[in-house]
This record gives C-alpha cells, sequence and structure tokens, in this order.
C-alpha cells in the first residue's frame, strides 16, 4: 500500500491489534497530558484567545466554548504541550501526539467522525509523522543551529488525516 493509498484507504479492521492497542495508549496519554495542563496560565492564556478570536462551531478541549477548528487545535496543542509530558520519538526530537491531537480534536467535530475513524486517524497521523522525522533527520541534525527545528513532526502527521477526511482527491496529492 503507497502512502496515499493508506491514506485514503485505511480502515480499523486493517490494523494489526497491537497497533489498535498503541493508538488508544497515545491518544488516552495526549488527553491526559492535555488535562493535567489545564491548570496552567499558558493553557487559560491561549484558551481566553482561541475564544475571543477564533469563532467557530468546535469545543475547546475540557473547556466546552467555541472555537473554530484552528482555534480548537490551537489552544489544544498549546495546553497538551504546557507540561511538556506527552508522547517522545527520538528520531523526531520531540512529539508526534501533541499537533496531531490537536488538530484531530477539531476535525473530529466538524467531520462528525467515528470513535473508529478518530483512531485510524491517529495511526496515520503517527505513521507519517514518524516517517516524516526519520526521513528529515539528516537535514534537521545539520540544521540544529536554528533551533527546535522539525521539533513537531505531528504536524505533517496531521495532514494526512486531515485529507482523508476532508474528502480530498488522492490524484491530487501528486500535484503539490
Amino acid at each position: 500500500m503507497t502512502p496515499i493509498e493508506m491514506i485514503h484507504g485505511l480502515r480499523w479492521a486493517d490494523i494489526p491489534s497491537e497497533a489498535r492497542h498503541q493508538a488508544r495508549r497515545c491518544l488516552m496519554d495526549t488527553l491526559g497530558v492535555g488535562a493535567g495542563g489545564l491548570s496552567t496560565d499558558l493553557s487559560a492564556m491561549i484558551r481566553d484567545h482561541a475564544a475571543e478570536s477564533f469563532g467557530g462551531p468546535a469545543r475547546m478541549m475540557f473547556d466546552g466554548r467555541a472555537a473554530s477548528a484552528p482555534g480548537v487545535a490551537l489552544a489544544a496543542g498549546m495546553t497538551i504541550d504546557a507540561l511538556d509530558g506527552h508522547d517522545g520519538y527520538n528520531p523526531a526530537k520531540g512529539h508526534v501526539g501533541a499537533p496531531l491531537v490537536a488538530g484531530l480534536l477539531g476535525l473530529a467535530q466538524l467531520g462528525d467522525l467515528s470513535g473508529e475513524e478518530l483512531l485510524v486517524a491517529v495511526v496515520l497521523g503517527y505513521e507519517i509523522g514518524c516517517r516524516v522525522a526519520v526521513g528529515t533527520a539528516w537535514h534537521r541534525a545539520r540544521l540544529s543551529h536554528l533551533g527546535q527545528l522539525g521539533r513537531h513532526n505531528g504536524g505533517d502527521g496531521r495532514r494526512a488525516p486531515a485529507g482523508a477526511d476532508a474528502g480530498s482527491n488522492p490524484s491530487r496529492h501528486g500535484d503539490r
């Protein structure tokens, strides 16, 4: 299965049971760290900002106020990252889960995803995010003087399930 076929064709039943279990663990871990980060000043400030500046129909994680999908993702990502206690993947030099789960929170609400579809998106996001991390490790190592370049490869991983959920045409992926 090519990456494009995987993005548009992967189903929960296709995923090995060990990977399903790990997807649930990663999602719960990331949400748990986000719950802990909720008490930080950073989280309060970014959630206030998202509520005031990013109007929309989605609800922010553990907050209930409305924001757009990007606003939900911003607030959730910074809340999850506030404690810096979530997953790590050494080749990524950081975390895949924070931006991935944060991005999926808004998309899941707007796209009316089922639980299985959300977990498939988690698997896709980790798979793509980790592969991008490995594929770009050489470049990041040589550009490390620029700071945390590429630290959150979940942004790369977040794009894959977002494209599949939005009903994008698989043939268009080659145009970019």
